[in-house]
């Protein structure tokens, strides 16, 4: 709980100042890993105000996202196409990395080891890469369509599997320049089927 008495995914603190008044704080930040700092002065009420407008639109974000979870798994449970389940865990994963990066996981899971939650994120980013190449060849047809692409895809499935698999024993200031890499490989690798399909 932060110190206005409520819980937030951010830091929150009160600093008391008088009207045409000034007053320096200095903050110190430690982490191992990345680090998003919004610094934003708020008179309390607008700052409740701000909380209540962005509660709601992500909580609706976030809704949308669970709904595209259930049902794309409905249809997997209903069909059975492996293509459903890529849906499946790419909402998942993205929803899982966005609800880390948001600082809500902390929030609502307290318990969460602090490497857990710093190690979520770019493992699951590298999950949603792998995934991503595997719903293009199943979507594209790949193996049939375009064999020499295939293999392309398949080596860059394999990077991302090697990536997903180091990330628990690499250090973070190695793992998001790692995903970064392997983000833009993948958009270099899966934009070119895209835009000949479409």
């Amino acid at each position: 709980q932060g110190a206005l008495g409520l819980s937030n995914r951010n830091p929150v603190f009160r600093v008391n100042v008088a009207q045409n008044d000034s007053v320096t704080v200095f903050l110190q930040m430690l982490s191992s890993g990345a680090i998003v700092v919004p610094l934003t002065l708020h008179h309390e009420d607008a700052f409740l105000e701000t909380l209540n407008d962005e509660n709601l639109i992500l909580g609706m974000y976030y809704g949308i996202l669970l709904v595209l979870l259930i049902y794309n798994l409905i249809l997997f449970f209903s069909f059975r196409d492996v293509v459903y389940l890529c849906y499946t865990v790419l909402v998942f994963c993205f929803g899982l990395s966005q609800f880390t990066f948001d600082g809500f996981l902390i929030l609502y899971f307290p318990g969460v080891h602090p490497w857990v939650a710093q190690h979520i994120f770019p493992f699951a980013f590298t999950v949603n890469i792998v995934v991503a190449q595997v719903l293009t060849q199943r979507l594209l047809a790949t193996n049939t369509n375009a064999p020499s692409y295939d293999k392309v895809m398949n080596l860059m499935k394999r990077a991302g599997i090697v990536v997903m698999v180091v990330i628990p024993i690499l250090p973070l200031r190695f793992s998001y320049p790692a995903v970064s890499v392997l983000t833009i490989l993948a958009v270099l690798v899966l934009l070119p089927p895209a835009i000949l399909r479409w």
